[in-house]
């Protein structure tokens, strides 16, 4: 003999053991103790969410007669369930309570059959004759009309509780006849806590991770959470043995992939490693995970990214633990909202895409790929990537090129045939001479030449310095001013300015400390020590920033201490005896480099050194941050024109 599945044994007999619908019962029972019922009522909400177990219960308020300590001559709010009208009711074979499966019967003859044409007769055992028609929407067009008249005016004797899971395909005729109720879904926490209570009733324990995946996988309904629950119990249990369910077997049992693979996930989407999220797609694979529900999962992950980004949710408006909510604040800070909606507009697709296809597998690595190597595709989304990754080149290529003094050179045009002469100068900066050969970028300002126009020099070239370049020199462009509160570059010396006018054959210096003719040479050891403690208080300045806005980031770089921090470069020191930390921000030295750049407002690069380094010499300095540029383009440099004439030879270094 088949036992009774669990949703059924424990359906809920009385107002009072319905949960989660204060709202609908508070409503019912005021308006059964008042006397004054509606003739047709419409329960709508979605499956699972005690729609049809209200209407039974309203059945026996409608009909209950009470004990014979404290009988009813009407309808009560609260059924007995011990009298013989709420025992039939309960049992199905009272004979003036009628349910009706619409999406069986959705033929006009059925309803006449059962309902128009038998609505005049009285009850014959209780005093209500009630009629529950499920999945109403079910019914034909036909059918709806053979009911618009007998619900308009339905006998005294007669009460229609109508439930639907989609009352948007219900005439609105229909609907306005009735009386509403929506049913809400279920919240997590009292899916949880019911499911505790039938496994305790059942002499089963659970834990809380096994109850809490049940409840997700539940999607608010409480019938398929307790269908799940009873599936459980007979995967995990067996007759006399310690029954027990665990969060394993409940995560094998739905073929769910767990928080922790779909944490992994999106690390690879945010590192762009294709081949970890591909090999861990694998693993699932292998261990039998349901792909489909694989990418729910990932879906809703991004989902609680984007409001934690936006900040519209906290910890507790998603129902998830504080381990969890620490993960998913610490993920939504390394990357951008953009790139978190592009990611669920992604799996969306993919959601689609797995409907319709033979191999699921395929499609989803089509996809990890895409995610991880937004550059490779040819789509609208990669194309957006490309071009976002053209303006930090394009950013980074600005900050180094005003980083260090200009030196346009024009060559000298002489004509044959008397034509004008176009007379060239050379604008250079003075520097102290260094035992190693220095260079400085071309910059792109036009430079006047006589009845000529205007000659560009080409952006991004390296031109050998006969005199070379202190790093103590930067160029400041039009425009470019210190936002407020944007800590300033800690840059020794003075500040070089280049006019761009057609006159200008030279280079005005500011000095920032005391008035200065020409370029100031390197620091002496003295003048370094000092900018170190300033160095020092801008990096306290940055790791306060970080601690309150970026924690994560700073988990990393805590306790480090700053050598120096200028021309975009920031030297950052960390002692013998965090190797561990050194070797962590090392590998996330990209995602830290984007953090200081949006704190900075222009892009920063970091040098991250180990154990005990000596004060910093300034010319090693200067020629580590040359070879930054020397890299930056690809080691190319462009030597002087010689003698006037036309050829122009390119070098490596």
């Amino acid at each position: 003999m088949a036992s009774v599945s669990l949703f059924q044994k424990y359906r809920s007999q009385k107002f009072e053991d319905l949960i989660g619908q204060e709202v609908v019962v508070r409503t019912l029972k005021n308006s059964l103790a008042s006397g004054r019922m509606a003739n047709v009522y419409l329960f709508c909400g979605p499956r699972g969410t005690g729609k049809t177990s209200t209407a039974r219960i309203l059945a026996k308020a409608l009909n209950c007669e009470g004990t014979a300590d404290n009988p009813h001559s009407g309808p009560t709010a609260e059924p007995c369930c011990q009298c013989s009208a709420c025992r039939s009711i309960a049992e199905g074979s009272c004979l003036d309570v009628l349910e009706i499966d619409a999406a069986s019967n959705t033929q006009v003859d059925k309803i006449r059959e059962f309902i128009v044409d038998k609505v005049q007769f009285a009850p014959a055992q209780v005093r209500y004759k009630v009629y529950i028609i499920d999945e109403v929407h079910k019914l034909s067009d036909s059918s709806f009309n053979a009911l618009l008249k007998t619900l308009e005016e339905p006998p005294k004797h007669v009460v229609f509780i109508l439930a639907t899971t989609d009352p948007e395909k219900i005439p609105a005729t229909i609907i306005s006849r009735c009386q509403r109720y929506n049913f809400q879904r279920f919240t997590l926490q009292q899916t949880v806590d019911h499911i505790k209570n039938i496994a305790a009733k059942e002499n089963v324990q659970i834990d809380d991770l096994a109850a809490e995946l049940i409840a997700r996988s539940s999607e608010g309904s409480m019938r398929d959470a307790l269908v799940t629950l009873e599936q459980a119990m007979f995967f995990c249990c067996q007759q006399g043995d310690n029954q027990q369910i665990s969060g394993e077997d409940v995560r094998g049992l739905l073929g769910l992939a767990g928080a922790e693979a779909i944490q992994n996930l999106v690390s690879g989407f945010i590192a762009q490693d294709a081949g970890q999220v591909l090999n861990l797609l694998n693993e699932l694979i292998n261990k039998g995970r349901n792909l489909n529900k694989l990418a729910a999962e990932l879906l809703e992950y991004l989902r609680q990214m984007m409001l934690v980004c936006v900040k519209a949710a906290d910890q507790e408006a998603l129902g998830v633990t504080d381990n969890y909510f620490q993960e998913l604040v610490k993920r939504s800070q390394l990357v951008k909202l953009g790139t978190i909606l592009n990611w669920i507009g992604s799996i969306s697709e993919l959601q689609r895409r797995l409907s319709g296809s033979q191999n699921a597998r395929l499609v989803w690595e089509t996809v990890l790929i895409q995610l991880t190597a937004p550059l490779a595709g040819t789509d609208e989304s990669s194309l957006l990537a490309r071009i976002e990754a053209l303006e930090a080149e394009v950013s980074a290529l600005k900050m180094l090129t005003s980083s260090y003094s200009v030196q346009p050179s024009i060559a000298q045009a002489k004509s044959a045939n008397g034509n004008a002469v176009a007379k060239a100068s050379a604008v250079e900066v003075q520097a102290s001479s260094l035992e190693h050969s220095s260079i400085s970028v071309v910059n792109s300002v036009p430079v006047a030449v006589a009845d000529s126009g205007f000659v560009k020099p080409n952006v991004g070239k390296v031109v050998k310095n006969t005199q070379p370049l202190a790093p103590n020199v930067a160029t400041t462009s039009s425009g470019a001013a210190s936002g407020e509160g944007q800590i300033d570059d800690l840059g020794w010396g003075t500040t070089t300015k280049v006019s761009a006018s057609p006159s200008a054959t030279k280079v005005e210096v500011e000095s920032k400390s005391a008035a200065v003719t020409k370029t100031s040479a390197l620091p002496s050891q003295n003048e370094t020590k000092n900018k170190q403690g300033s160095a020092g208080k801008f990096w306290q300045k940055l790791l306060a920033y970080l601690e309150d806005k970026k924690p994560s980031i700073f988990a990393l770089v805590r306790g480090t201490k700053c050598l120096s921090a200028r021309q975009g470069v920031i030297v950052i020191k960390f002692e013998s005896d965090r190797q561990d930390d050194y070797e962590a921000a090392s590998k996330e030295r990209t995602n830290i480099e984007n953090v200081l750049t949006e704190a900075m407002q222009r892009p920063i690069q970091i040098d991250l050194r180990l154990g005990k380094v000596a004060t910093i010499n300034p010319q090693d300095e200067y020629m580590h941050t040359v070879n930054l540029v020397l890299n930056s383009f690809a080691g190319q440099t462009l030597s002087k024109y010689a003698n006037g004439s036309a050829s122009d030879p390119t070098t490596r270094v």
